[in-house]
């Protein structure tokens, strides 16, 4: 749920469309170098190229401010992301007290042990997508929402109602092995913030999420 919620605010405060995981870049297969053994959850990018790194925490209960600390520290153990020092740092602190909340800090920029790190960004974005790719692999559920096309494939196996989206022209770009440009980064986050058609929620990364009737 931390993850989650660190996601959404840095899609609506922020502006950035995508957040990958660094702290499991290496059991989801994306190529990740960095000199520091403390390393946050989330690596961010904004349309124009500039970088968001994001140390998630959820707490069942209470804020917990030893915790917001600890992430502070974390998003502090990145100096530059392939060679960009355009870095905002964000430290997000999910909890209870009694109805859900989130705190967002801006730690200082850096420390002395802070690292180098390189993504391979292609990669990432490949994983990204790989949900929506691989659920609408033989789907031929196309609709037409605004200006733009998406594929849909309901999640059957969930009995959950809840249907993902891709639109066409990532998808193509996805399944033709062609690099996911600047250009295209761009143009899908014109979208901005999510947009309601009906039941269909369309967000800014080129993916949607449709409900049913219940």
């Amino acid at each position: 749920m931390g993850m989650a919620a660190a996601k959404l605010a840095c899609s609506r405060f922020l502006g950035t469309p995508y957040l990958f995981h660094f702290s499991m870049s290496g059991v989801l297969g994306i190529p990740i170098r960095s000199q520091s053994r403390l390393q946050p959850d989330l690596l961010g990018q904004l349309p124009n190229g500039d970088w968001v790194v994001v140390e998630a925490k959820g707490r069942t209960g209470r804020f917990d401010a030893a915790a917001l600390d600890k992430a502070k520290r974390q998003t502090q153990s990145v100096l530059t992301i392939n060679g960009s020092s355009s870095i905002t740092r964000i430290a997000a602190q999910t909890y209870f007290g009694p109805w859900m909340k989130l705190v967002l800090k801006d730690p200082e920029p850096t420390e002395e042990t802070s690292a180098h790190v390189e993504i391979n960004l292609q990669a990432a974005y490949r994983r990204y997508y790989s949900l929506a790719y691989e659920a609408t692999q033989i789907s031929r559920d196309v609709r037409q929402i605004g200006t733009e096309e998406y594929i849909f494939s309901t999640l059957a196996e969930t009995n959950t109602g809840i249907a993902v989206g891709i639109r066409s022209d990532v998808r193509a770009l996805l399944a033709s092995g062609q690099e996911i440009s600047r250009g295209l980064v761009q143009r899908v986050a014109e979208a901005g913030s999510p947009m309601e058609f009906d039941n269909t929620s369309i967000f800014p990364d080129g993916l949607a999420v449709s409900l049913d009737k219940r």
